[in-house]
């Protein structure tokens, strides 16, 4: 079989079958096993711990290639709803950065075989053009934002944090306009990305004594708009946090969350957060999107633990896609 093959070429096994290849033992008087034709396995009894790395090692390699695939996939889709929906740019800078996605696109060929390095860095390109199509806030701003935005008092040892209702409202003249922003963009292309790329670290927040990246705003009304789920399995849209953090445990019944995973995510990400997390996968849920939905949190929780959960773009992407389904 191809697995016999594989252990053989590895050198892991022996094979001493007679000519025709048929196995059989070779007993003494008493019965007892001294010799025999077929597979001799000690070498890998030997070399057992040896090959339990290679395997966790290639499982290791096969999940990472496959999360950028699916990263990719994600951010390509999430870019092309953010070019068909927005409309803060004009319709040249749009063009542009169309033919440059589209230039990625083609550089990355077949995304199934590509490298993971440059699945990753397309990635992180097209996550940051929604950024500027969405015009969501620098991270370095957001980070300095949502710590001044933290209560100085604990209730029942929880914190409570609260927001801007409108965090995307910008003034003029804290920031130039969107067509100015993004034709400086194109014309520095990989430089301007690079000069960029710093302040994607930011800060780092506390959350129960741990440690993870700041999280972009995401105002209430753009969550609500994102979750049609919520208004679907009849509950009472949310009219602040506080209203959504109340809807946890009636999500995590409905989607079959354990108390674990839900008691994790609260501990990881914080009340809101995990809030914001949960609806996310309740929508994915009634999408079909996923068949697990407490694996999904949980998965969520260890990229947050990561510094790598993104929900501000997870939210904004399922608004642009029922945006254009409502078109459609």
């Amino acid at each position: 079989s191809r697995m016999l093959s594989s252990l053989f070429d590895a050198g892991l096994i022996t094979m001493q079958d007679s000519g025709n290849y048929k196995r059989y033992p070779v007993r003494n008087g008493d019965g007892a096993i001294v010799d025999g034709c077929g597979i001799d396995m000690r070498i890998l009894i030997a070399r057992y711990r040896e090959l339990d790395q290679l395997v966790r090692q290639a499982k290791a390699e096969k999940s990472a290639a496959s999360a950028a695939l699916r990263r990719y996939r994600g951010a390509l889709r999430n870019l092309r709803y953010a070019l068909a929906t927005v409309t803060a740019p004009s319709d040249r800078v749009l063009t542009r950065i169309a033919g440059r996605v589209e230039r990625v696109v083609a550089l990355v060929g077949v995304a199934s075989k590509a490298p993971s390095a440059l699945l990753r860095r397309a990635s992180a390109l097209f996550d940051w053009f929604v950024e500027r199509l969405m015009q969501l806030p620098r991270r370095s701003e957001s980070a300095s934002e949502t710590e001044n935005s933290t209560c100085t008092y604990a209730e029942n040892g929880m914190h409570k944090q609260t927001t801007n209702p409108d965090p995307l409202e910008e003034s003029n003249d804290n920031r130039h306009s969107a067509d100015a922003e993004q034709l400086h963009l194109l014309e520095a292309g990989s430089a301007s990305k690079r000069a960029y790329e710093p302040s994607l670290g930011g800060g780092l927040r506390q959350v129960n004594g741990r440690e993870r990246q700041p999280q972009a705003v995401v105002a209430l009304q753009d969550l609500v708009r994102a979750i049609p789920a919520l208004k679907a399995y009849g509950f009472a849209l949310p009219r602040n946090w506080a209203d959504l953090a109340r809807l946890v445990p009636q999500m995590c019944r409905l989607t079959g969350i354990s108390d674990d995973a839900c008691r994790r995510a609260l501990e990881q990400m914080g009340e809101q957060q995990a809030a914001v997390a949960i609806a996310v996968t309740l929508q994915k849920y009634d999408r079909q999107e996923v068949k697990s939905p407490g694996g999904y949190l949980r998965a969520m929780t260890d990229r947050a633990a990561a510094g790598e959960l993104r929900l501000a773009r997870s939210i904004f992407g399922l608004a642009a896609r029922n945006s254009m389904e409502a078109l459609n």
